[in-house]
């Protein structure tokens, strides 16, 4: 089974440099519905839609990744970034919000810089509307 995963991570990387994110996006859906590494496989797939400019359904994957990792900054983080690019502004806060939260136990000071950075972002994009 983790030979499976490397072959699909292999394949995410390869679907980076070559932009062509369709199959390697398919094959990531194959190992979720084999229960093969779901939460990587679905903040993987959830990078290539965005990548692919299909903001909802990666914002639809992280959902899911963080039902099954509901403390994991980094994952609310993700998804608070797409809600920013998707100028879901306010439900960007929350999550970077939450995300902050999760860091500040954990004592991840790069995450809490990387939210200061988008929210300072989104309160200058908030202003100006």
């Amino acid at each position: 089974m983790k030979d499976k995963f490397k072959i699909a991570h292999d394949n995410y990387s390869s679907a980076i440099s070559n932009q062509d994110y369709d199959d390697s996006i398919g094959e990531l859906g194959d190992l979720i519905s084999q229960d093969i590494e779901v939460t990587t496989c679905l903040t993987l797939r959830s990078h290539l839609y965005s990548l692919s400019g299909d903001i909802n359904q990666a914002i639809s994957d992280l959902d899911r990744a963080i039902e099954l990792i509901p403390n994991s900054g980094s994952l609310y983080y993700s998804r608070g970034d797409l809600h920013r690019k998707d100028k879901g502004y306010y439900l960007s806060l929350r999550d970077l919000v939450e995300a902050v939260r999760l860091a500040q136990s954990k004592g991840d000071d790069d995450l809490i810089d990387a939210a200061e950075h988008i929210f300072i972002e989104i309160f200058e994009k908030m202003r100006s509307q």
